[in-house]
């Protein structure tokens, strides 16, 4: 404690708030979080946890990490095993997974996504869907489904509820699968769909009607968002939870709320550093997990090899990039 005041004093005496792009007090900042790939998806055998994972939970409890997010391979993402996409693949070893975290002081934040969902999931509604067309990866067919499907926000609002009381979740980390580039909603036959946009000028009308009708869609449909994991947010607040948020790779959240807790950044990211001049104006917490498909390769002109020598520069200086003041 009187260490902690003597630093205080040396900060005021050099007046070091005004040479700082902005003060913050921490109150609730988790110093560590981690990824964590909880077996694999698909599969014909659903994992059950082992010693290898209490062993890996140990070590990141004695190193002071916080939070686990747990990453897709713990639900039937793609309803291969006939479940709800949020609904785990092993029901009972997912439990276990969570008591021992908790057991060790670690919060379990595990992956879920507002914008995605499968098409062979059994759950999945063609009228909940934006109709701007599907992301193929591998094994997955995602939908871009619309915040203002009232089909679609029952059963998401219902889920997060459920997951957090069956399971004694500690918050989600969502991956937001918004595409916020390509906004608007297409799909003629939804179910009832309420949208916070007028639709686009005609073909004929001016091309500043064009543009003022563009402007309108993006506007009303980051609010439409907005509203959407505000609600969200809300109920994970009631559970005293906590929120983790991947949006886009860092670019500003064109939200009128803040409503998460962390903001996850680094995808195609191949610049850490101009990175951070871009998202140091953010409000905290911001978090970056690398993309190394992006960082050691040249991703850009299809040279796929890694430069594994990069490596141990880019873990540094991540690790030094989740410290709240150097972000």
């Amino acid at each position: 404690m009187a260490n902690n005041l003597l630093l205080w004093k040396w900060v005021r005496q050099n007046q070091l708030s005004k040479s700082c792009l902005r003060r913050h007090r921490l109150f609730n900042y988790e110093p560590g979080l981690i990824a964590y790939q909880f077996g694999n998806y698909p599969t014909r055998e659903p994992y059950y946890p082992n010693e290898n994972d209490w062993k890996l939970l140990d070590l990141y409890a004695e190193n002071g990490v916080g939070i686990i997010n747990v990453r897709e391979a713990w639900s039937d993402l793609s309803g291969y095993f006939g479940k709800d996409p949020q609904e785990p693949v092993n029901e009972q070893g997912f439990r276990r997974f969570v008591h021992e975290c908790h057991e060790r002081g670690l919060k379990v934040t595990p992956y879920i996504s507002p914008g995605y969902m499968d098409i062979h999931s059994p759950v999945y509604r063609p009228e909940w869907s934006r109709g701007v067309g599907r992301l193929d990866e591998i094994y997955e067919t995602l939908e871009l489904l619309c915040p203002g499907s009232p089909g679609h926000r029952a059963r998401f609002f219902s889920t997060i509820d459920r997951l957090m009381d069956s399971y004694g979740l500690d918050g989600f980390y969502w991956d937001g699968g918004m595409r916020l580039t390509q906004p608007g909603c297409f799909n003629e036959n939804h179910d009832g769909h309420v949208h916070f946009w007028e639709t686009t000028p005609a073909a004929e009308d001016s091309e500043r009607n064009h543009a003022a009708g563009d402007a309108a869609v993006r506007e009303g449909f980051a609010a439409l968002w907005n509203d959407f994991i505000c609600e969200v947010y809300a109920r994970i607040k009631r559970r005293n939870g906590i929120v983790v948020a991947h949006i886009s790779s860092d670019l500003e959240p064109p939200f009128e709320d803040k409503c998460w807790d962390y903001l996850l950044v680094g995808e195609g990211i191949g610049d850490p550093i101009a990175s951070v001049e871009k998202t140091k104006r953010f409000e905290p917490y911001v978090l970056r997990f690398n993309d190394w498909s992006t960082l050691i390769t040249n991703y850009r002109e299809r040279d796929l090899t890694p430069k594994l020598e990069l490596v141990p520069k880019y873990v540094h200086l991540s690790m030094a990039l989740c410290i709240p003041y150097l972000q």
